[in-house]
């Protein structure tokens, strides 16, 4: 029996394994690297590793998938509690994996993001198969760099991509029940997925208003029901963990291409030796690949094209101009956050039977692959 590597949800099975092991070599075998654990933000342990300096956003999600209530002391500390406990979800179902045993809470971080992956392909194949698209778009989720960096570094982006996608395919069927439920999970994994989901879950109400009819009231609630839920978690972590803020991360947010002009002279004031070119070439080519798909997708989505993905690809668009330095200073920051984005991007294709050229394909292939290599060198 062979395995059928042209099958999207096989290579992704056989690409993860690989991805993680060797992410496991560069840690000594132990899955608590993947969460980069920083000295600056916690303590001595010696179930976990520990690594000098400010760490990386995993170690947040690892935190709470220690103790999903937020109360007790794990040794590992929170820069802002209310905004990093609002996407609990990631680090929940890792405690629910892991039968809440602190030893299994590493690994079970890790599966649930190769999962993720994998059920993503699987989504895609099986919406592909009934609808009868080209089989090769499966292949999507594993063309996102973002999505490799979120695995090799315990963040919820694999989570939120699958939730995303299931939202979407859920909607190009007119399942709306199912679609209000993975756009509920998708905010409590990212709440900054409501800039893609808000304006889809607006235009289906919207629709109801137009064409009123028996099953419309219906629709409306569903459509409904995420954002209130959502905002019922926000109160209540603005009471429980007395947040100054109800809302975070305005310095996100500056004059339209203010944040990209920024980020690159950033990086080419650091152009001084060897070490800064590298960087220097690595973020524009980062850069380079994100603005080809936009391009590329931007003639796409004036006509025949569904309302959904119409309107959640423009408010993206919209948001990812107005990011600041914050987010575009760092390409590691930058092709994370605008991982939905492309998400949405290659639906848009796949929706207009569109298939990327030969030299994008190739591109994105040495990106992803580059993108591997530095999860393997580095922590």
């Amino acid at each position: 029996m062979t395995l059928n590597l042209k099958s999207a949800p096989n290579a992704a099975i056989v690409l993860l394994v690989f991805f993680v092991l060797i992410r496991l070599w560069s840690g000594g075998g132990r899955f608590s690297y993947f969460a980069v654990i920083g000295s600056e933000f916690s303590e001595e342990r010696t179930d976990i590793v520990r690594q000098e300096g400010p760490g990386y956003d995993g170690q947040f999600f690892f935190r709470y998938a220690l103790d999903p209530s937020g109360k007790a002391d794990v040794g590992i500390e929170v820069d802002h509690p209310a905004y990093r406990h609002q996407r609990i979800l990631y680090p929940l179902l890792a405690w629910m994996l892991a039968f809440g045993r602190e030893g299994g809470i590493p690994l079970a971080l890790v599966m649930i993001n190769v999962l993720a992956v994998i059920f993503s392909c699987l989504a895609l194949k099986h919406f592909l198969n009934r609808s009868g698209g080209d089989e090769r778009w499966a292949f999507m989720p594993l063309a996102l760099s973002g999505i490799w960096m979120a695995l090799g570094r315990d963040l919820a982006e694999c989570l939120e991509a699958f939730f995303l996608l299931s939202f979407f395919l859920s909607l190009l069927s007119e399942r709306f029940l199912i679609s209000s439920v993975y756009a509920a999970v998708c905010l409590f994994t990212r709440e900054s997925a409501i800039l893609l989901i808000g304006p889809a879950l607006l235009t289906m109400a919207l629709h109801q208003f137009s064409a009123w009819s028996s099953g419309s009231f219906r629709i409306l609630v569903f459509s409904a029901l995420p954002v209130l839920l959502f905002t019922i978690w926000k109160i209540f972590l603005f009471q429980l963990h007395a947040s100054p803020q109800f809302l975070e991360g305005g310095n996100n947010i500056s004059a339209p291409f203010t944040g990209m002009y920024q980020g690159l002279i950033y990086h080419v004031r650091a152009l001084n030796g060897l070490k800064g070119l590298a960087e220097f070439l690595v973020w524009l080519a980062y850069f380079v690949w994100n603005v080809w798909l936009a391009v590329t997708v931007m003639k796409e989505v004036r006509t025949g094209l569904s309302p959904y993905l119409k309107w959640a690809w423009i408010t993206g668009l919209t948001f990812a101009l107005l990011f600041s330095v914050s987010i575009y200073n760092d390409d590691w920051s930058f092709a994370r956050v605008l991982t939905g984005f492309n998400l949405v991007s290659g639906l848009i294709l796949m929706h207009k039977n569109i298939w990327p050229s030969k030299y994008f394909l190739l591109y994105t292939f040495a990106l992803v692959s580059g993108s591997v290599i530095r999860m393997w060198l580095r922590p």
